[in-house]
């Protein structure tokens, strides 16, 4: 049995596997959760009865009911039969269908594995544009930045404007920036 999940919808307690008895059920919730990536079941008669809990011949009453044909079934697909047997074990018949479905976390993390990969094709096109800007942050992604400056071109002490307050110099801008009493005010040249 490999590692792994099957995805359980909560239509399958108003499907026709639900009406069936308990033995049938168990034994098709056993099926599910050995299933693979594919939807195959690897292994023996004995072997699902005795991951399932039940008697030889519970498991195969349970087996043959799953491969019997279901007029009730949703899936009208194989005549609404279950699981098919092929060699080393067994085929279920809907699992690809079921599995395709997406959830809505699988499609929030789709969105931002998207958003992100658009995120680095846009600094990569940035980059291209800006070739001398740009400088490696790691060893997978280049970020385009401004060229850094030295200390020698800042002044130790922030430049004063009127009433003694300092005005900071926004590297992204270009602007100005003076505080007063926990506001922003955006000046050209410093000048207000």
């Amino acid at each position: 049995m490999t590692s792994g999940f099957t995805k359980l919808y909560n239509q399958i307690i108003t499907s026709s596997i639900w009406s069936e008895d308990d033995k049938v059920r168990i034994m098709w919730i056993t099926f599910l959760a050995s299933a693979d990536a594919n939807g195959y079941v690897s292994g023996s008669i004995p072997g699902m009865a005795a991951i399932a809990r039940m008697s030889l011949q519970d498991a195969e009453r349970s087996i043959r009911a799953l491969y019997s044909p279901d007029q009730y079934s949703r899936t009208k697909d194989h005549e609404g039969r279950r699981i098919k047997e092929i060699d080393g074990g067994w085929q279920i018949l809907n699992y690809p269908k079921y599995r395709a479905k997406r959830d809505p976390e699988r499609r929030r993390e789709q969105n931002r594995d998207a958003k992100r990969r658009q995120r680095v094709r846009e600094i990569k096109k940035r980059c291209q544009q800006n070739v001398s800007q740009c400088q490696p942050m790691s060893a997978n992604v280049s970020q385009c930045q401004p060229k850094q400056k030295t200390e020698a071109e800042y002044p130790l002490y922030p430049p004063r404007g009127k009433g003694g307050l300092p005005i900071i110099l926004s590297m992204n801008s270009g602007r100005h920036i003076r505080r007063r009493s926990g506001k922003k005010s955006v000046v050209k040249s410093g000048v207000s």
